[in-house]
């Protein structure tokens, strides 16, 4: 699977952190801790929380850690 990352919001840097924490931990927490920092710092980068959040979920389900996506 290609893991090459371009997003709007998300940077390729934070897609490769959640990458990782996902190849790490799988669905567990150390996962979600991740995903919820990287929220964090995009939407304060951004100003745009709901994009963030969206794009972040679509992140989340290409990397098969959210099988039922529940956009914003």
């Amino acid at each position: 699977m290609d893991m090459a990352y371009i997003g709007r919001h998300i940077t390729a840097m934070e897609w490769n952190e959640l990458h990782a924490a996902y190849v790490q931990y799988g669905t567990s927490a150390g996962f979600w801790d991740t995903y919820q920092a990287i929220m964090d710092a995009a939407s304060f980068r951004t100003g745009c929380p709901r994009q963030v959040a969206n794009e972040l979920l679509q992140a989340a389900v290409r990397l098969g850690a959210v099988k039922d996506p529940h956009y914003l």
